[in-house]
């Protein structure tokens, strides 16, 4: 039974959490690109080459990862509404949430690449070593 009320619970967060994170996803490519440009030392042309990348980035989450992340939340509610909730359904669950989330990374690695791919002298690398060390100081 406390199983079925955290699993409820986390639905109806995430239910309630639902126009917070549309707003949120939509301001992820401006975060996207404000963060690659703390750590890369960019241009007038690598500004707009970012944002062409990210852009492409995000048309690409939206009609590859999305519908599947909506395929797989559907199935999670299926399987609360049909009482399937022991430790092998959520183990199930866990390792598909992660397949996504794997797929995500391996799908941006192109974006990512074609952008850093022009910042591989020794000094853009020195840069982004400072601009990591100073994130990791302040945090």
């Amino acid at each position: 039974m406390p199983t079925r009320l955290i699993l409820i619970l986390i639905i109806s967060f995430g239910i309630s959490a639902c126009s917070s994170f549309k707003l949120i996803y939509r301001l992820a490519d401006d975060f996207i690109k404000q963060e690659v440009a703390y750590f890369l030392n960019l241009d007038e042309k690598g500004q707009t080459f970012l944002d062409h990348e990210v852009s492409e980035l995000m048309a690409w989450h939206d009609s590859e990862m999305l519908p599947r992340y909506a395929v797989y939340l559907r199935h999670q509610a299926d399987k609360l509404d049909n009482g399937e909730y022991g430790a092998t359904e959520i183990a199930d669950s866990m390792a598909e949430g992660l397949t996504l989330l794997e797929d995500t990374v391996v799908g941006a690695a192109q974006y990512v690449a074609r952008v850093l791919v022009h910042h591989t002298c020794r000094k853009d690398i020195e840069h982004i070593r400072q601009k990591m060390a100073e994130r990791l100081d302040i945090q």
